[in-house]
């Protein structure tokens, strides 16, 4: 009985030590959480702070102030948690010694940014000493947590021990074993509820942290957009301003302006292609392209600059890769421009070459290998594993000589990978570097990209068109007018918008190919000014195709909402300006397919005498409510009844032989359904084309 008793005493004991055991995990956790947090309030901080003091804005203040008051309020928290530990304690006190420097440093820098400016804040930012206290304060936090796991464990392992003991006492006696038996069940079950709690807890954190990795990319790239405002502004008056009557010196400093401008702005636009990549919203574009038209087009970018140095750049692709594609060619061209840059920026002597091969190709797709090698400066082995991390460069005497912003080889990488590939660099100081990524594309065939050159040729030399280019580049200029000339057209150059605006009212022509970014007025603008009848009611239906850079989705929604029939890609593929040019010559000016109506004509004859009296009623009646809807449903952000009612348009559009508006229709059917700002645009100008439509829909019907 006395065994008994005292087995009792024993596992009670025992027990309790248990449960006293399974506190200190969550104790350990929310020391740990305390410190993780106030970690993030204490960087949240110094970017509010950072934010203020390099931007001016105020709009920081509130939140900083909020970002210092969680900093004491976390600190507090953590010092009570550890007051049972004199060790932790002290090294806390410390801890707290160093974040009340830095948040007076903090506050100390935003004093400078009231009193002296931004550029006093500026220098101080560039002694470093605030980023040398977080470097101690780090450092004191890891230290801190490395202590708290290591209580935790050496508390655990005594726990264990006593839990042993007490196991073997009650093997004595099978009625204690079975009543320890008991306790231990209970105690596993309460230790796994402790457990799930925790790990419930750490998923929360982990979820916060990408949350707040998030925020980060989210501002990163609503700053980039902010900048890059007064940016254009800057670039685009500094284009004003070099048409001006400038002497010799004036028009120096207007050019330094000018590649000054347009180097922060490649900067800028790197920046927002990573903030996208972190985010998750980058995604690639399928669009036709040739692989060969691809190449020379982007080492003709970098062949000027390639020229001045003395070098010569050249290009290579293997007889057994398919000519034609369907991917990001956008993307495409930036991973390779990129390195064409760098080779070229590197390099002082001998040839630079481009070289395509094929890995492997099915039916639909295949994978290619690009490679481009230079007699650069080279690099060692430490310098290219870090090469493709972002802000990173060979070195830093790279950085000062060449310059650069470290995200190009960056960025690449990332673009890469989304297309299913890899990149990597070999490379031999003082020899050379060679450079190789591969990526799977989408094999195209002929006929999807254009129409037989053969067929289009014969049809367009009985065309004898009257066509306007507006285009402000003396190079796209001279290969236009070329082209347009082959296929037996006459041309007149315009080089902005404003000077095309007077040509149509000054003469008359039977389509417009209209470039989207010019100077003084940009083909949009031109489009709208046309589409509203500043120029004659003549020229309201006249065919416009857009010649876009960059034949991505958003390009294309913005060239068609501002009223344009078509796009043709740059650089303008032959065979795709022939087919453009003799489909819209063809149409001219009317809004309404001839053919379709005489198919319900003759539909009409057979049967259905009212049948297009009904369809003229419906399309009257039905399509204002429709388009109201489409507004009502965008506004809701409900993108599946949009692109239902979108369809149901196309349909009886198509019925009417309504070009615009079933093309219209569709690409609001294509559009990404986050893409709301541009299925506005769209329904804006399938209103604009219902009016034209029914106008002549009128007409034709005698209405």
């Amino acid at each position: 009985m006395g065994l008994l008793i005292a087995i009792a005493v024993l596992s009670y004991r025992s027990t309790l030590t248990f449960l006293e055991s399974a506190k200190w995990p969550l104790h350990t956790h929310n020391v740990i959480l305390k410190m993780r947090g106030l970690r993030i309030n204490l960087e949240s901080a110094e970017s509010l702070q950072r934010g203020r003091a390099l931007t001016g804005e105020a709009s920081f203040l509130p939140a900083y102030a909020e970002a210092k008051a969680e900093i004491d309020s976390n600190l507090r928290a953590l010092l009570q948690l550890v007051d049972d530990n004199p060790s932790q304690r002290s090294r806390l006190d410390l801890l707290k010694q160093q974040i009340e420097e830095r948040v007076k440093h903090l506050d100390l820098t935003l004093e400078i940014v009231e009193k002296r400016g931004l550029q006093a804040a500026k220098e101080r930012f560039a002694e470093g000493v605030g980023r040398k206290i977080m470097t101690e304060i780090r450092s004191a936090l890891t230290e801190a947590e490395a202590e708290e796991l290591r209580l935790l464990t050496e508390r655990t392992s005594t726990a264990t021990a006593a839990f042993t003991r007490s196991l073997t006492l009650q093997a004595l006696a099978l009625l204690v074993a079975l009543l320890l038996l008991f306790a231990n069940s209970y105690l596993m079950h309460a230790e796994n509820k402790s457990r799930i709690a925790i790990e419930n807890e750490l998923r929360i954190a982990k979820q916060q942290a990408q949350e707040a990795s998030q925020a980060k990319s989210n501002f990163l790239a609503n700053m980039s957009h902010e900048i890059r405002t007064p940016l254009n502004g800057i670039i685009g008056m500094s284009k004003l301003l070099e048409q001006t009557e400038l002497n010799d010196r004036q028009r120096d400093y207007v050019e330094t302006v000018k590649v000054s401008s347009n180097s922060l702005l490649a900067l800028i636009n790197q920046i927002l292609d990573l903030s996208k990549i972190e985010a998750g919203k980058m995604q690639l574009e399928d669009t036709h392209f040739e692989l060969d038209s691809l190449i020379k087009s982007t080492i003709s970018i970098t062949d000027f600059a390639a020229k001045a140095k003395g070098l010569q750049i050249t290009s290579q692709v293997a007889p057994d890769v398919p000519e034609f594609y369907l991917g990001d060619a956008l993307r495409l061209r930036q991973v390779l421009l990129n390195l064409l840059n760098n080779s070229v920026k590197f390099s002082e002597r001998g040839t630079i070459s481009v070289k395509v091969s094929k890995i492997s190709n099915g039916d639909s797709q295949a994978r290619l290998r690009f490679e481009v090698t230079d007699q650069g400066i080279g690099l060692d082995p430490a310098q290219s594993t870090r090469l493709f991390e972002t802000f990173s460069q060979g070195d830093e005497s790279t950085s000062r000589r060449y310059g650069g912003s470290g995200l190009g080889l960056a960025i690449s990488k990332q673009i890469v990978e989304m297309m299913g590939g890899e990149i990597s660099v070999d490379s031999v100081p003082g020899v050379g570097s060679r450079f190789s990524f591969d990526v799977r594309l989408k094999v195209a065939k002929f006929e999807e990209i254009a129409r037989p050159l053969a067929v289009d040729k014969m049809l367009l030399k009985s065309l004898n068109g009257y066509v306007l280019i507006a285009e402000d580049n003396l190079v796209n200029q001279k290969v236009i007018v070329e082209m347009m000339s082959l296929l037996g057209c006459r041309t007149k150059l315009t080089a902005n918008g404003k000077e095309a605006l007077a040509a149509l009212a000054a003469e008359e022509f039977n389509l417009v190919l209209m470039d989207g970014q010019m100077p003084l007025m940009d083909g949009y603008e031109a489009t709208q000014k046309i589409r509203a009848g500043e120029v004659g009611q003549h020229n309201i239906r006249i065919p416009i195709v857009a010649t876009t850079a960059n034949a991505i989705q958003g390009d294309i929604e913005k060239c068609l909402a501002a009223g344009m029939n078509d796009y043709i890609g740059k650089p303008i593929s032959y065979d795709d300006l022939a087919y453009k040019v003799e489909k819209w010559m063809t149409r001219g000016r009317k809004v309404i397919d001839v053919a379709a109506i005489e198919r319900l004509r003759l539909l009409a004859s057979k049967g259905n005498k009212t049948l297009i009296a009904d369809l003229m009623a419906i399309f009257r009646t039905d399509t204002p409510a429709i388009l109201q809807k489409m507004r009502g449903f965008l506004a809701q952000q409900n993108m599946t009844q949009v692109t239902q009612l979108a369809h149901n348009l196309k349909s009886s559009a198509a019925n009417l032989g309504a070009l615009r508006m079933r093309e219209l229709s569709e690409r609001i059917e294509r559009v990404r359904p986050d893409n709301s700002q541009h299925i506005a645009l769209l329904i804006d100008s399938l209103e604009r084309e219902y009016a034209l439509a029914l106008e002549e829909l009128n007409q034709i019907f005698e209405v």
